[in-house]
């Protein structure tokens, strides 16, 4: 322990005892002579000793906060004091106060001002972090709009292109079957080709007879069907000696 401590006033069973607590900016305003005025007000209220009556004897003890001293008191009593020489502690006492109630508001308020500035720094830095966070994720948003656009005409044409490949095939291997059944009977011949709509081969042929264009157009449909496509026979006419006809081959393809 360190401090002032009056054995006489300190052994007094009759003195007041309490604990006093001071803010470390506060203790460090009083001087040493203020210091007991300070120590006797603060425990007025409950010694019912006024301060500028006190005497009093004190000690300085560990309080476990270092931005606080903890001051253990022992008050009482002054005797045969006088009012003109009363006057001077009571106003010393109140000066010390005032002076604490400043220090204490100026602590605040450098406090407050601290966190204000804080805060007004941390919105600032998370309004900048919202407006890029927002920018990132418009031009995400558009990138990927681009891709999806980019993919389905990918799509688009790699259907595009596998249709006409197979419409290509398609179209190839039917003339083939057409070549095949005509050259092998070698009674119909193909005036011409064309297609009314994908997937579908029209054809014009002539025959020695009305009898030899349907056994051709029975031959072709056997053929295609082994490919699994149909064939449409068309109508078979008279021109002169020879017999016209034609019929269409569909290769399933157009749906």
């Amino acid at each position: 322990m360190k401090g002032k401590a009056d054995s006489e006033i300190w052994n007094d069973p009759d003195a007041f005892a309490g604990t006093v607590r001071l803010g470390l900016s506060q203790a460090q305003a009083v001087s040493a002579e203020e210091l007991p005025f300070v120590l006797a007000y603060e425990l007025e209220p409950a010694s019912g000793i006024p301060a500028s009556q006190a005497e009093v004897s004190w000690k300085e003890t560990e309080g476990g906060d270092p931005a606080m001293r903890v001051f253990e008191v022992r008050v009482r009593r002054r005797g045969g004091v006088s009012r003109a020489r009363t006057g001077r502690p009571a106003a010393i006492a109140a000066v010390c106060c005032s002076v604490f109630a400043a220090v204490a508001i100026a602590v605040d308020a450098a406090r407050i001002a601290s966190s204000v500035s804080a805060l007004e720094k941390d919105v600032s830095v998370r309004s900048r972090l919202t407006a890029e966070l927002r920018g990132i994720e418009s031009s995400a948003q558009s990138a990927q709009i681009e891709a999806q656009n980019i993919r389905a005409r990918r799509e688009e044409a790699e259907a595009s292109a596998s249709k006409a490949a197979l419409l290509r095939g398609s179209y190839s291997s039917a003339m083939g079957v057409v070549a095949s059944v005509c050259v092998a009977g070698g009674k119909s011949f193909v005036r011409g080709f064309s297609s009314p709509e994908p997937f579908r081969l029209e054809i014009r042929a002539i025959s020695e007879s009305a009898q030899t264009a349907s056994g051709t157009m029975s031959a072709l449909a056997k053929a295609v069907s082994a490919k699994g496509w149909t064939l449409l026979p068309g109508g078979i006419r008279q021109e002169g000696a020879m017999s016209v006809f034609s019929c269409t081959i569909d290769m399933g393809g157009a749906k």
